[in-house]
């Protein structure tokens, strides 16, 4: 399930109910609430370095071992990362240089491990970032970033302290510590990934 009411006091609830009660309550919440694009949005909320629902859902750590797992590597076969495929996608003329998918091998999409037909999961990532992806691409080769192909890659080169834009080498990786992502399956929508 993604966050939708977010403060203190998070106000979430998830039941079958009379359709009439269910506005009664949104009705009660939206005078409590602002647009996060209002013109004086700092003015209500304090915005900090941290999100303070991540870092509570990250509090899970200690207690991953008991959920569903899968690592996905960033390399092909050859051991180097694909040279216009993977982390390396956008590296075709014509295309922005950022754009990236982490490569799902055909027995991880056909196991149920991930959501399936271009339906959208959150991603909390060990850094507590939150990521929006899906799985697509011919035979759901691919897990990608639906809104702008970029985010991902731009989130990789970031955590390999590379420019936006560069071409991801093996060499990167290896200076970095990883090869592989991890995925925890947290529920149906929402998953755990370690690239620490």
């Amino acid at each position: 399930m993604q966050s939708s009411f977010v403060g203190r006091h998070r106000n979430e609830l998830m039941d079958i109910c009379n359709p009439a009660e269910a506005m009664s309550y949104y009705e009660s919440v939206v005078p409590r609430t602002v647009y996060c694009n209002h013109a004086e949005i700092e003015e209500y909320i304090i915005l900090r370095p941290t999100h303070p629902v991540l870092d509570l859902e990250c509090n899970l750590v200690n207690g991953l071992d008991e959920y569903d797992s899968v690592v996905l590597s960033l390399i092909t076969k050859s051991g180097e990362p694909g040279t216009r495929s993977g982390l390396n996608w956008g590296q075709r003329k014509g295309r922005e240089p950022n754009q990236a998918y982490i490569p799902l091998p055909s027995r991880i999409a056909k196991s149920g491990f991930f959501p399936l037909e271009k339906r959208h999961f959150t991603a909390i990532t060990d850094d507590r970032h939150q990521l929006t992806l899906r799985v697509e691409q011919q035979n759901n080769k691919a897990i990608t970033t639906p809104v702008r192909n970029s985010d991902l890659g731009e989130y990789f080169r970031n955590r390999l302290g590379l420019a936006n834009g560069a071409y991801v080498t093996r060499a990167d990786l290896d200076q970095y510590g990883r090869t592989d992502v991890k995925f925890v399956k947290l529920d149906d929508e929402t998953f755990y990934m370690d690239f620490s």
